[in-house]
Protein backbone atom coordinates (compact mmCIF):
# COMPACT_ATOMS: atom_id res chain seq x y z
CA UNK A 1 0.00 0.00 0.00
CA UNK A 2 1.62 3.68 -0.78
CA UNK A 3 1.97 5.75 2.43
CA UNK A 4 2.40 9.22 1.99
CA UNK A 5 3.70 11.10 5.41
CA UNK A 6 2.71 14.67 6.03
CA UNK A 7 4.51 16.46 8.79
CA UNK A 8 2.52 19.70 9.65
CA UNK A 9 3.43 22.89 10.75
CA UNK A 10 0.39 24.98 10.66
CA UNK A 11 -3.26 24.38 9.02
CA UNK A 12 -2.28 23.77 5.48
CA UNK A 13 -0.33 20.74 6.77
CA UNK A 14 -4.06 19.28 7.68
CA UNK A 15 -5.46 20.59 4.49
CA UNK A 16 -2.71 18.87 2.31
CA UNK A 17 -3.55 15.40 4.16
CA UNK A 18 -7.06 15.74 4.25
CA UNK A 19 -7.21 15.99 0.66
CA UNK A 20 -4.28 13.41 -0.28
CA UNK A 21 -6.67 10.85 1.54
CA UNK A 22 -9.78 11.74 -0.43
CA UNK A 23 -8.16 12.17 -3.92
CA UNK A 24 -6.15 8.89 -3.14
CA UNK A 25 -8.43 6.70 -0.60
CA UNK A 26 -6.52 3.75 -1.09
CA UNK A 27 -3.38 5.02 0.10
CA UNK A 28 -2.16 5.45 3.79
CA UNK A 29 -1.86 9.12 4.56
CA UNK A 30 -0.73 9.33 7.91
CA UNK A 31 -0.15 13.48 9.50
CA UNK A 32 2.62 14.14 11.82
CA UNK A 33 1.50 16.24 14.05
CA UNK A 34 3.40 18.10 17.64
CA UNK A 35 1.59 17.18 20.82
CA UNK A 36 1.01 20.71 22.70
CA UNK A 37 -1.91 22.39 19.95
CA UNK A 38 -3.74 23.27 23.07
CA UNK A 39 -1.15 25.56 24.28
CA UNK A 40 -2.09 27.74 21.28
CA UNK A 41 -5.49 28.10 22.87
CA UNK A 42 -4.19 30.14 26.10
CA UNK A 43 -4.39 33.20 24.55
CA UNK A 44 -7.30 35.20 23.97
CA UNK A 45 -5.78 38.10 22.26
CA UNK A 46 -5.57 38.82 18.52
CA UNK A 47 -2.78 36.87 18.09
CA UNK A 48 -4.36 34.22 19.91
CA UNK A 49 -6.96 33.82 18.32
CA UNK A 50 -5.70 34.14 14.79
CA UNK A 51 -3.48 30.75 15.26
CA UNK A 52 -6.88 29.42 17.47
CA UNK A 53 -8.40 29.46 14.10
CA UNK A 54 -6.55 27.07 12.38
CA UNK A 55 -5.92 24.39 15.11
CA UNK A 56 -6.82 21.00 13.44
CA UNK A 57 -9.94 18.88 14.57
CA UNK A 58 -8.52 15.69 15.28
CA UNK A 59 -12.41 14.06 15.63
CA UNK A 60 -12.81 15.58 11.78
CA UNK A 61 -9.33 13.82 10.84
CA UNK A 62 -9.80 10.58 12.40
CA UNK A 63 -13.07 10.27 10.53
CA UNK A 64 -11.60 10.73 7.37
CA UNK A 65 -9.45 8.21 8.18
CA UNK A 66 -6.04 9.86 8.01
CA UNK A 67 -3.75 8.25 10.77
CA UNK A 68 -2.68 10.80 13.61
CA UNK A 69 0.94 10.68 14.80
CA UNK A 70 1.79 13.30 17.33
CA UNK A 71 5.57 13.59 17.32
CA UNK A 72 8.76 15.44 18.58
CA UNK A 73 12.00 15.31 17.90
CA UNK A 74 11.18 14.32 14.17
CA UNK A 75 14.24 12.94 12.47
CA UNK A 76 13.75 12.32 8.73
CA UNK A 77 15.84 9.65 6.81
CA UNK A 78 15.66 11.18 3.25
CA UNK A 79 17.62 7.81 1.59
CA UNK A 80 16.14 4.83 3.81
CA UNK A 81 12.67 6.92 3.43
CA UNK A 82 11.94 6.94 7.05
CA UNK A 83 10.85 9.35 9.60
CA UNK A 84 11.86 8.82 13.59
CA UNK A 85 10.28 10.64 16.34
CA UNK A 86 9.33 10.93 20.38
CA UNK A 87 5.71 10.33 20.60
CA UNK A 88 3.42 9.31 23.66
CA UNK A 89 3.97 6.36 22.20
CA UNK A 90 7.52 6.22 22.81
CA UNK A 91 10.42 6.23 19.64
CA UNK A 92 8.44 5.22 16.08
CA UNK A 93 9.73 4.82 12.81
CA UNK A 94 7.67 5.36 10.23
CA UNK A 95 8.09 4.40 6.53
CA UNK A 96 7.33 6.47 3.25
CA UNK A 97 6.82 6.49 -0.41
CA UNK A 98 6.33 10.22 -0.30
CA UNK A 99 7.12 12.74 2.37
CA UNK A 100 4.88 15.86 2.00
CA UNK A 101 6.80 18.60 4.41
CA UNK A 102 5.59 21.79 5.87
CA UNK A 103 7.47 24.69 6.31
CA UNK A 104 6.38 28.22 7.57
CA UNK A 105 7.84 31.47 6.21
CA UNK A 106 8.75 34.01 8.89
CA UNK A 107 10.26 37.47 9.69
CA UNK A 108 14.23 37.39 10.06
CA UNK A 109 14.79 39.65 13.10
CA UNK A 110 18.03 42.34 13.17
CA UNK A 111 20.84 40.28 15.25
CA UNK A 112 20.40 43.26 17.79
CA UNK A 113 16.88 42.53 18.04
CA UNK A 114 16.63 38.83 18.31
CA UNK A 115 17.50 38.71 22.55
CA UNK A 116 14.69 41.26 22.88
CA UNK A 117 11.78 39.31 24.50
CA UNK A 118 9.25 42.65 23.17
CA UNK A 119 10.25 42.03 19.49
CA UNK A 120 8.46 39.70 17.44
CA UNK A 121 8.30 38.33 13.74
CA UNK A 122 5.08 38.41 11.98
CA UNK A 123 3.18 36.79 10.57
CA UNK A 124 2.98 34.21 13.26
CA UNK A 125 2.86 31.14 12.13
CA UNK A 126 2.16 27.79 12.44
CA UNK A 127 1.49 25.15 15.49
CA UNK A 128 5.06 26.07 17.04
CA UNK A 129 4.46 29.72 17.70
CA UNK A 130 3.60 31.16 21.13
CA UNK A 131 1.22 34.18 20.74
CA UNK A 132 0.52 34.50 24.35
CA UNK A 133 4.07 37.13 24.74
CA UNK A 134 2.77 38.97 21.81
CA UNK A 135 -0.69 39.29 22.92
CA UNK A 136 0.84 40.51 26.01
CA UNK A 137 2.70 43.00 24.65
CA UNK A 138 -0.10 44.49 22.58
CA UNK A 139 -2.38 44.98 25.57
CA UNK A 140 0.07 46.51 27.48
CA UNK A 141 0.89 49.01 24.79
CA UNK A 142 -3.14 49.46 24.18
CA UNK A 143 -3.14 49.89 28.00
CA UNK A 144 -0.41 52.70 28.40
CA UNK A 145 -1.14 54.30 25.02
CA UNK A 146 2.17 53.76 24.29
CA UNK A 147 2.77 52.95 20.21
CA UNK A 148 3.56 49.65 18.87
CA UNK A 149 6.48 49.56 16.19
CA UNK A 150 5.46 47.88 12.79
CA UNK A 151 8.59 47.26 10.36
CA UNK A 152 8.50 46.36 7.09
CA UNK A 153 6.10 46.83 4.22
CA UNK A 154 3.20 45.71 1.89
CA UNK A 155 0.71 43.21 2.50
CA UNK A 156 3.04 41.82 5.76
CA UNK A 157 3.26 44.86 7.29
CA UNK A 158 -0.30 46.00 6.86
CA UNK A 159 -1.73 42.51 8.33
CA UNK A 160 1.06 43.64 11.68
CA UNK A 161 -0.85 47.45 11.59
CA UNK A 162 -4.40 45.58 11.48
CA UNK A 163 -3.05 43.27 14.36
CA UNK A 164 -2.35 46.11 16.44
CA UNK A 165 -5.15 48.14 15.73
CA UNK A 166 -7.07 45.27 17.15
CA UNK A 167 -5.55 45.05 20.40
CA UNK A 168 -6.46 48.83 19.98
CA UNK A 169 -3.00 50.01 20.20
CA UNK A 170 -1.31 52.99 18.89
CA UNK A 171 1.15 52.16 15.73
CA UNK A 172 4.09 53.61 13.89
CA UNK A 173 4.53 52.08 10.80
CA UNK A 174 7.97 52.44 9.65
CA UNK A 175 7.58 51.32 5.76
CA UNK A 176 9.80 50.84 3.18
CA UNK A 177 9.31 49.91 -0.76
CA UNK A 178 10.55 46.75 -1.18
CA UNK A 179 9.96 44.86 -4.47
CA UNK A 180 10.08 41.66 -3.24
CA UNK A 181 6.86 41.22 -1.13
CA UNK A 182 3.16 41.34 -1.85
CA UNK A 183 2.45 45.16 -2.34
CA UNK A 184 -0.17 47.48 -1.58
CA UNK A 185 -1.81 50.41 -4.33
CA UNK A 186 -0.65 53.41 -3.01
CA UNK A 187 -3.88 54.87 -3.26
CA UNK A 188 -5.57 52.41 -1.32
CA UNK A 189 -2.88 52.72 0.96
CA UNK A 190 -3.54 56.60 1.56
CA UNK A 191 -7.31 55.70 1.97
CA UNK A 192 -6.04 53.21 4.75
CA UNK A 193 -4.31 55.43 6.72
CA UNK A 194 -6.77 58.11 6.18
CA UNK A 195 -9.77 55.88 7.85
CA UNK A 196 -7.56 55.22 10.65
CA UNK A 197 -6.39 58.41 11.43
CA UNK A 198 -4.68 58.99 14.51
CA UNK A 199 -3.81 55.62 15.84
CA UNK A 200 -1.61 54.94 12.54
CA UNK A 201 1.88 57.02 11.98
CA UNK A 202 3.38 56.34 8.38
CA UNK A 203 7.29 56.86 8.22
CA UNK A 204 8.40 56.17 5.17
CA UNK A 205 12.26 54.85 5.09
CA UNK A 206 15.07 55.69 2.21
CA UNK A 207 16.52 51.86 3.03
CA UNK A 208 15.36 48.76 5.15
CA UNK A 209 14.43 48.61 8.33
CA UNK A 210 17.56 47.14 9.63
CA UNK A 211 19.96 49.53 8.13
CA UNK A 212 17.60 52.45 8.62
CA UNK A 213 17.00 52.57 12.58
CA UNK A 214 19.76 52.65 15.19
CA UNK A 215 17.85 50.59 18.15
CA UNK A 216 17.95 51.41 21.89
CA UNK A 217 18.26 47.88 24.15
CA UNK A 218 18.20 47.36 27.21
CA UNK A 219 18.76 44.51 28.58
CA UNK A 220 16.30 42.27 26.69
CA UNK A 221 13.98 45.41 25.92
CA UNK A 222 14.01 47.49 22.70
CA UNK A 223 13.21 50.86 24.23
CA UNK A 224 13.15 53.16 21.69
CA UNK A 225 14.21 53.29 18.12
CA UNK A 226 16.33 56.59 16.77
CA UNK A 227 14.61 57.40 12.87
CA UNK A 228 16.97 58.62 9.74
CA UNK A 229 16.32 62.10 10.57
CA UNK A 230 17.07 61.97 14.25
CA UNK A 231 13.20 61.83 15.94
CA UNK A 232 13.85 59.25 18.85
CA UNK A 233 10.51 56.96 19.11
CA UNK A 234 9.88 55.10 22.22
CA UNK A 235 7.77 52.14 22.07
CA UNK A 236 6.55 49.05 24.00
CA UNK A 237 6.99 46.17 21.53
CA UNK A 238 7.61 45.63 17.17
CA UNK A 239 6.29 43.44 15.22
CA UNK A 240 9.00 42.75 12.70
CA UNK A 241 8.11 41.85 9.24
CA UNK A 242 10.83 41.85 6.92
CA UNK A 243 12.30 40.27 5.09
CA UNK A 244 10.37 36.92 5.22
CA UNK A 245 11.94 33.77 4.74
CA UNK A 246 11.49 30.12 5.19
CA UNK A 247 13.38 28.52 8.15
CA UNK A 248 13.82 24.55 8.35
CA UNK A 249 16.06 21.79 9.45
CA UNK A 250 16.20 20.28 6.05
CA UNK A 251 17.88 23.49 4.38
CA UNK A 252 21.09 22.00 6.11
CA UNK A 253 20.53 18.62 4.13
CA UNK A 254 21.69 18.93 0.52
CA UNK A 255 19.12 19.57 -2.37
CA UNK A 256 17.55 22.30 -0.02
CA UNK A 257 17.86 25.87 -0.68
CA UNK A 258 16.49 29.26 -0.14
CA UNK A 259 15.87 30.88 -3.34
CA UNK A 260 16.03 35.00 -3.40
CA UNK A 261 12.19 35.73 -2.22
CA UNK A 262 13.36 33.55 1.00
CA UNK A 263 11.07 30.35 -0.11
CA UNK A 264 12.80 27.09 0.21
CA UNK A 265 13.50 25.16 -2.71
CA UNK A 266 14.38 21.28 -3.49
CA UNK A 267 16.86 21.11 -6.23
CA UNK A 268 16.19 19.24 -9.33
CA UNK A 269 15.65 15.46 -8.86
CA UNK A 270 15.04 15.74 -5.56
CA UNK A 271 11.09 14.79 -5.23
CA UNK A 272 11.86 11.85 -7.77
CA UNK A 273 14.67 10.74 -6.34
CA UNK A 274 13.97 10.98 -2.99
CA UNK A 275 10.44 11.43 -2.67
CA UNK A 276 10.16 14.70 -0.57
CA UNK A 277 7.86 17.22 -1.35
CA UNK A 278 7.73 21.12 0.41
CA UNK A 279 4.55 23.02 1.08
CA UNK A 280 3.76 26.06 3.23
CA UNK A 281 4.11 29.51 3.45
CA UNK A 282 7.91 29.20 3.36
CA UNK A 283 7.67 26.94 0.01
CA UNK A 284 8.81 27.76 -2.91
CA UNK A 285 6.01 26.58 -6.21
CA UNK A 286 5.90 27.58 -9.59
CA UNK A 287 5.25 30.98 -10.27
CA UNK A 288 1.58 31.56 -11.73
CA UNK A 289 1.88 32.95 -15.32
CA UNK A 290 -1.10 35.19 -16.76
CA UNK A 291 -3.11 35.25 -19.45
CA UNK A 292 -0.69 37.79 -21.32
CA UNK A 293 2.39 35.91 -19.91
CA UNK A 294 3.17 38.52 -17.03
CA UNK A 295 4.30 36.41 -14.16
CA UNK A 296 3.23 36.53 -10.89
CA UNK A 297 6.23 36.01 -8.09
CA UNK A 298 5.71 33.39 -5.26
CA UNK A 299 6.16 35.47 -2.25
CA UNK A 300 6.81 34.03 1.31
CA UNK A 301 4.30 34.23 4.22
CA UNK A 302 0.49 34.09 4.54
CA UNK A 303 -2.41 31.83 5.19
CA UNK A 304 -3.43 32.29 1.68
CA UNK A 305 0.18 30.96 -0.02
CA UNK A 306 0.17 27.85 2.43
CA UNK A 307 -3.33 26.88 1.65
CA UNK A 308 -2.34 27.20 -2.42
CA UNK A 309 0.65 24.98 -1.87
CA UNK A 310 -1.31 22.85 0.20
CA UNK A 311 -3.60 21.94 -3.00
CA UNK A 312 -1.12 22.03 -5.13
CA UNK A 313 1.29 19.41 -3.43
CA UNK A 314 -2.22 17.30 -2.99
CA UNK A 315 -2.91 17.36 -6.64
CA UNK A 316 0.55 16.84 -7.73
CA UNK A 317 1.11 13.76 -6.07
CA UNK A 318 -2.61 12.70 -6.88
CA UNK A 319 -2.17 12.94 -10.41
CA UNK A 320 1.13 10.54 -10.19
CA UNK A 321 -0.24 8.32 -8.19
CA UNK A 322 -0.19 4.64 -8.23
CA UNK A 323 -2.96 2.29 -7.45
CA UNK A 324 -7.28 1.96 -7.70
CA UNK A 325 -7.92 5.39 -6.51
CA UNK A 326 -4.79 7.18 -7.71
CA UNK A 327 -5.61 8.50 -11.24
CA UNK A 328 -9.11 9.78 -13.06
CA UNK A 329 -9.55 9.96 -17.06
CA UNK A 330 -9.72 14.11 -16.37
CA UNK A 331 -7.08 15.24 -13.99
CA UNK A 332 -8.20 18.25 -12.51
CA UNK A 333 -6.70 21.19 -13.47
CA UNK A 334 -3.78 23.21 -12.01
CA UNK A 335 -4.24 25.25 -9.40
CA UNK A 336 -3.87 29.28 -9.63
CA UNK A 337 -0.99 30.49 -7.84
CA UNK A 338 -2.38 34.34 -7.85
CA UNK A 339 -0.33 35.77 -5.24
CA UNK A 340 -3.41 36.11 -3.08
CA UNK A 341 -2.81 38.13 0.32
CA UNK A 342 -5.42 38.96 2.43
CA UNK A 343 -5.30 41.61 5.28
CA UNK A 344 -8.22 42.12 7.41
CA UNK A 345 -9.06 42.64 11.06
CA UNK A 346 -13.23 43.53 12.35
CA UNK A 347 -14.16 46.34 10.40
CA UNK A 348 -12.12 46.31 7.63
CA UNK A 349 -10.19 44.25 5.18
CA UNK A 350 -7.88 44.55 2.41
CA UNK A 351 -7.53 41.68 -0.67
CA UNK A 352 -4.73 41.42 -3.48
CA UNK A 353 -3.94 38.94 -5.72
CA UNK A 354 -1.83 39.52 -9.30
CA UNK A 355 0.41 42.69 -9.92
CA UNK A 356 0.17 45.97 -8.67
CA UNK A 357 0.97 48.65 -10.91
CA UNK A 358 4.37 49.26 -9.58
CA UNK A 359 5.00 45.48 -9.92
CA UNK A 360 4.00 45.59 -14.06
CA UNK A 361 5.85 48.57 -14.12
CA UNK A 362 8.93 46.98 -13.35
CA UNK A 363 8.23 43.75 -15.42
CA UNK A 364 8.27 46.15 -18.29
CA UNK A 365 4.81 45.84 -19.30
CA UNK A 366 2.53 48.71 -20.45
CA UNK A 367 -0.09 48.87 -17.77
CA UNK A 368 -2.91 51.38 -16.39
CA UNK A 369 -4.98 51.10 -13.42
CA UNK A 370 -8.80 52.08 -12.44
CA UNK A 371 -9.99 52.80 -8.83
CA UNK A 372 -13.63 53.04 -8.33
CA UNK A 373 -15.23 53.20 -4.98
CA UNK A 374 -19.24 52.51 -3.93
CA UNK A 375 -21.15 52.69 -0.32
CA UNK A 376 -22.33 49.08 0.14
CA UNK A 377 -26.17 51.45 0.19
CA UNK A 378 -25.95 51.55 -3.21
CA UNK A 379 -25.67 55.46 -4.90
CA UNK A 380 -22.18 57.21 -4.73
CA UNK A 381 -22.39 60.18 -2.74
CA UNK A 382 -20.40 62.30 -0.36
CA UNK A 383 -21.86 59.64 2.54
CA UNK A 384 -19.38 57.40 1.44
CA UNK A 385 -16.24 59.87 3.18
CA UNK A 386 -18.03 60.16 6.14
CA UNK A 387 -19.58 56.91 7.89
CA UNK A 388 -21.36 54.62 5.48
CA UNK A 389 -19.80 50.93 4.83
CA UNK A 390 -17.69 51.14 1.83
CA UNK A 391 -15.88 48.98 -1.04
CA UNK A 392 -12.96 50.59 -3.08
CA UNK A 393 -11.87 47.91 -6.10
CA UNK A 394 -8.58 48.24 -7.77
CA UNK A 395 -8.12 46.81 -11.53
CA UNK A 396 -4.50 46.46 -12.88
CA UNK A 397 -4.66 46.04 -16.48
CA UNK A 398 -2.38 45.24 -19.78
CA UNK A 399 -2.83 47.81 -22.90
CA UNK A 400 -1.34 45.18 -25.36
CA UNK A 401 -4.12 42.26 -24.70
CA UNK A 402 -6.83 43.96 -22.81
CA UNK A 403 -7.01 41.48 -19.84
CA UNK A 404 -6.31 41.73 -16.38
CA UNK A 405 -2.80 41.69 -14.72
CA UNK A 406 -3.88 42.28 -10.71
CA UNK A 407 -6.80 43.13 -8.63
CA UNK A 408 -7.36 44.53 -5.01
CA UNK A 409 -10.50 45.37 -2.92
CA UNK A 410 -10.74 47.24 0.01
CA UNK A 411 -13.84 47.11 2.47
CA UNK A 412 -14.29 49.34 5.27
CA UNK A 413 -17.18 49.21 8.04
CA UNK A 414 -16.79 52.37 10.35
CA UNK A 415 -18.91 50.68 12.79
CA UNK A 416 -16.77 47.58 12.83
CA UNK A 417 -19.51 45.24 10.78
CA UNK A 418 -18.81 42.94 8.62
CA UNK A 419 -20.57 43.92 5.75
CA UNK A 420 -17.83 45.41 3.84
CA UNK A 421 -15.84 42.56 5.03
CA UNK A 422 -18.57 39.86 3.18
CA UNK A 423 -19.06 42.65 0.15
CA UNK A 424 -14.86 42.60 -0.14
CA UNK A 425 -14.95 38.83 -0.40
CA UNK A 426 -17.37 38.41 -2.95
CA UNK A 427 -16.21 41.48 -5.11
CA UNK A 428 -12.64 39.79 -4.79
CA UNK A 429 -13.70 36.51 -5.73
CA UNK A 430 -14.99 37.61 -8.92
CA UNK A 431 -12.16 40.20 -9.84
CA UNK A 432 -10.02 36.99 -9.23
CA UNK A 433 -11.69 34.61 -11.40
CA UNK A 434 -11.49 37.17 -14.42
CA UNK A 435 -8.00 37.57 -13.67
CA UNK A 436 -7.31 33.78 -13.81
CA UNK A 437 -9.22 33.29 -16.75
CA UNK A 438 -7.76 35.80 -18.66
CA UNK A 439 -10.97 37.63 -19.21
CA UNK A 440 -11.59 40.80 -21.55
CA UNK A 441 -11.74 43.90 -19.98
CA UNK A 442 -14.17 44.98 -22.85
CA UNK A 443 -15.98 41.33 -22.13
CA UNK A 444 -16.01 42.11 -18.56
CA UNK A 445 -17.23 45.98 -19.21
CA UNK A 446 -20.75 44.61 -20.61
CA UNK A 447 -21.38 41.18 -18.73
CA UNK A 448 -24.44 41.56 -16.61
CA UNK A 449 -24.10 40.61 -13.23
CA UNK A 450 -26.67 40.93 -10.40
CA UNK A 451 -25.56 42.72 -7.16
CA UNK A 452 -23.20 45.53 -6.29
CA UNK A 453 -19.91 43.44 -7.02
CA UNK A 454 -20.62 42.82 -10.55
CA UNK A 455 -22.29 46.44 -11.24
CA UNK A 456 -18.42 47.85 -9.61
CA UNK A 457 -16.18 44.98 -11.42
CA UNK A 458 -18.29 46.03 -15.08
CA UNK A 459 -17.93 49.73 -14.26
CA UNK A 460 -13.96 49.59 -13.27
CA UNK A 461 -13.23 47.32 -16.34
CA UNK A 462 -15.04 49.66 -18.47
CA UNK A 463 -13.12 52.90 -16.74
CA UNK A 464 -9.76 51.04 -17.52
CA UNK A 465 -10.43 50.33 -21.17
CA UNK A 466 -11.67 53.78 -21.78
CA UNK A 467 -7.69 54.64 -20.46
CA UNK A 468 -6.47 52.28 -23.13
CA UNK A 469 -8.58 53.63 -25.66
CA UNK A 470 -7.09 57.12 -24.77
CA UNK A 471 -9.83 58.72 -24.25
CA UNK A 472 -8.48 60.04 -20.79
CA UNK A 473 -5.49 59.25 -18.53
CA UNK A 474 -6.07 58.95 -14.91
CA UNK A 475 -3.92 61.44 -12.50
CA UNK A 476 -3.16 60.78 -8.30
CA UNK A 477 -4.72 62.93 -6.01
CA UNK A 478 -0.83 63.06 -5.27
CA UNK A 479 -0.14 64.23 -9.06
CA UNK A 480 -2.45 66.41 -8.97
CA UNK A 481 -1.35 68.41 -5.91
CA UNK A 482 2.09 67.77 -7.28
CA UNK A 483 1.18 69.88 -10.36
CA UNK A 484 -0.48 72.59 -8.93
CA UNK A 485 2.33 73.41 -6.53
CA UNK A 486 4.38 73.41 -9.68
CA UNK A 487 2.53 76.06 -11.55
CA UNK A 488 0.86 73.44 -13.99
CA UNK A 489 -1.91 75.67 -15.72
CA UNK A 490 -5.35 73.01 -16.33
CA UNK A 491 -9.06 73.83 -16.00
CA UNK A 492 -10.72 71.21 -13.36
CA UNK A 493 -14.22 70.60 -13.88
CA UNK A 494 -16.34 68.67 -11.34
CA UNK A 495 -19.31 66.99 -12.97
CA UNK A 496 -20.95 66.44 -9.46
CA UNK A 497 -24.10 67.93 -8.73
CA UNK A 498 -24.22 71.30 -7.22
CA UNK A 499 -25.19 70.89 -3.43
CA UNK A 500 -22.08 68.43 -3.40
CA UNK A 501 -19.71 70.03 -5.31
CA UNK A 502 -21.40 73.05 -2.55
CA UNK A 503 -20.41 71.24 0.37
CA UNK A 504 -16.53 69.64 -0.29
CA UNK A 505 -14.53 70.52 -3.87
CA UNK A 506 -11.33 71.13 -5.06
CA UNK A 507 -9.57 74.09 -4.94
CA UNK A 508 -10.48 76.18 -7.87
CA UNK A 509 -12.78 73.47 -9.59
CA UNK A 510 -15.76 74.68 -11.93
CA UNK A 511 -18.88 72.61 -11.29
CA UNK A 512 -21.17 71.54 -14.39
CA UNK A 513 -23.44 68.86 -13.05
CA UNK A 514 -22.94 65.93 -15.65
CA UNK A 515 -27.21 66.38 -17.20
CA UNK A 516 -26.00 69.96 -18.08
CA UNK A 517 -22.71 69.28 -19.63
CA UNK A 518 -23.69 69.26 -22.99
CA UNK A 519 -25.69 72.83 -22.74
CA UNK A 520 -22.88 74.43 -20.72
CA UNK A 521 -19.43 73.03 -22.53
CA UNK A 522 -19.04 75.48 -25.31
CA UNK A 523 -19.24 78.43 -23.28
CA UNK A 524 -17.58 77.60 -19.59
CA UNK A 525 -14.90 75.15 -20.80
CA UNK A 526 -11.68 76.17 -22.50
CA UNK A 527 -10.78 74.07 -25.74
CA UNK A 528 -6.93 74.11 -25.36
CA UNK A 529 -6.35 74.01 -21.47
CA UNK A 530 -5.59 70.59 -19.89
CA UNK A 531 -8.78 69.84 -18.51
CA UNK A 532 -9.16 67.36 -14.75
CA UNK A 533 -12.59 65.85 -14.57
CA UNK A 534 -13.78 65.22 -11.33
CA UNK A 535 -17.22 62.79 -10.07
CA UNK A 536 -17.82 60.96 -7.06
CA UNK A 537 -15.80 57.61 -7.93
CA UNK A 538 -14.28 58.66 -11.34
CA UNK A 539 -17.20 56.65 -13.88
CA UNK A 540 -18.92 59.67 -14.63
CA UNK A 541 -16.38 60.96 -15.35
CA UNK A 542 -15.11 58.91 -17.67
CA UNK A 543 -17.92 58.85 -19.71
CA UNK A 544 -17.84 62.63 -20.16
CA UNK A 545 -14.06 62.46 -20.96
CA UNK A 546 -15.44 59.90 -24.30
CA UNK A 547 -17.66 63.00 -24.69
CA UNK A 548 -15.11 65.41 -24.90
CA UNK A 549 -12.34 63.32 -26.91
CA UNK A 550 -15.06 62.91 -29.18
CA UNK A 551 -15.35 67.58 -28.96
CA UNK A 552 -11.90 67.13 -29.94
CA UNK A 553 -10.57 67.59 -26.68
CA UNK A 554 -6.91 66.10 -26.45
CA UNK A 555 -5.26 66.33 -22.53
CA UNK A 556 -8.19 64.79 -20.67
CA UNK A 557 -7.47 63.40 -17.05
CA UNK A 558 -9.47 61.69 -14.67
CA UNK A 559 -9.48 61.94 -11.00
CA UNK A 560 -8.49 58.22 -10.04
CA UNK A 561 -10.61 57.64 -7.31
CA UNK A 562 -13.10 60.75 -7.12
CA UNK A 563 -14.21 62.56 -4.40
CA UNK A 564 -15.28 59.80 -2.63
CA UNK A 565 -11.58 58.47 -2.32
CA UNK A 566 -9.78 62.23 -2.18
CA UNK A 567 -7.53 61.38 1.47
CA UNK A 568 -6.81 65.22 1.88
CA UNK A 569 -8.00 67.71 4.17
CA UNK A 570 -10.01 70.38 2.11
CA UNK A 571 -9.48 74.13 2.60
Amino acid sequence: MRRIVVIAAGPAGVTCATRLKRRLPESEVNIILPPTLETLQSSVGPAGRRLAAGLPNLETLTSREVGILDARDIMPGLDSREVTFSSSRGRLTVRFEELVVETAATARLPRALQRCSNVFGWPMTGFAADPAACDEALARSARDNVPVLVAGAGMPALDAVFLAREAGAPVIWLCTSEKDVPDIEPHLCGILLAFMGEGVRFVPLPETPAESLRCAVSGDVLESVSLPDGELVACSCCLWTTPLMARHPLLREDGFFLNRFGCMEAAEGVEENLGVFLMGSGAALPPARLAQGAEVPAWPGGEEAALASAVYISEKLARTGRGAGASSARPPAEPALLGVRRAAMPGRILLRAGLTLADAERAGLEADHAILARPLGGKATEKAQGGEDLLTLVLVGHKQSGTLLGVQVLGMAPGGGESAVLGADGLFGMGLAALARGTALEELAVREAAGLPGFMLARAASMLANKFAGAARGISPDELLASAAAGAEFFTLDLRSKPEWEARRLPGAHNIPLPQLKKRIQDEVPRYTPLVLVCATGDDAYAAARRLAGLGATELYVLDGGMNLWPYPLG
